[in-house]
């Protein structure tokens, strides 16, 4: 009989292209081998078998154009499935549409924006608990609705003036959320029609240290 494989899940809620080239950079980054989910396109039911099959050290739950009060037919077994990740306490991060929805599920008002952001924001970082923890840094954003209330349980840990939820922790369980694309690569902003500069290159790595942080957490987790 083969041993379960230590294995992190990577959830892509997108609706209509997935993102390969995120989920890529994070094989690239862990430690541990990788598995690829697409709820709203597949539903959840691989994810299902890999929790059957694997030792799962790990969750990480990407972006998506879709809002969490939209209620599409996948949202609701989404956040089920997600309840189930928070009471057995695997690491998760959740990032974008990720950090939104799991801010929502802990009572926090998540609000349209009335326009897009897009582009490099600096933030300021504070106690990033068992991350990578700079001081500050600039991330790549592309959002419609932000968080914009404390929910419960979590602590801020990026902020910027005009968004002082942008990152948060669980207070007492492995769960670190992120507006900011932290996966974000440069094939990824072209297809934001964001024509990143060669010095803003630089910025990625940023993010990028907080994500392989989180791997290796997993990992040894």
């Amino acid at each position: 009989m083969l041993t379960p494989s230590p294995t992190v899940l990577v959830v892509d809620p997108a609706l209509g292209r997935p993102e390969l080239d995120c989920f890529n950079l994070i094989s690239r980054l862990s430690p541990l081998p990788i598995s690829y989910h697409l709820p709203a396109i597949l539903g959840l039911e691989s994810a299902y078998i890999a929790e059957q099959n694997c030792v799962v050290k790990g969750v990480v739950l990407l972006g998506s154009i879709a809002n969490v009060e939209q209620m599409y037919a996948w949202q609701r077994p989404l956040t089920v499935w997600l309840e189930r990740i928070f009471s057995r306490a695997i690491p998760l991060l959740g990032i974008c549409y990720g950090h939104q929805l799991i801010a929502h599920m802990a009572g926090a008002c998540v609000k349209d924006l009335g326009k897009k952001e897009l582009g490099f924001r600096r933030g300021s970082i504070n106690s990033l608990r068992s991350l990578e923890n700079l001081e500050s840094a600039e991330f790549f954003v592309t959002h419609n609705q932000a968080v914009v209330t404390a929910p419960r349980e979590f602590s801020a840990v990026l902020s910027s003036p005009d968004f002082p939820y942008d990152g948060l922790q669980h207070q007492d369980k492995p769960i670190w959320t992120f507006q900011p694309h932290i996966e974000t690569t440069p094939h990824f902003c072209e297809l934001c029609r964001y024509p990143v500069t060669p010095q803003e290159l630089k910025k990625l790595n940023a993010g990028h240290k907080i994500l392989s942080s989180f791997l290796h957490f997993a990992k040894n987790n």
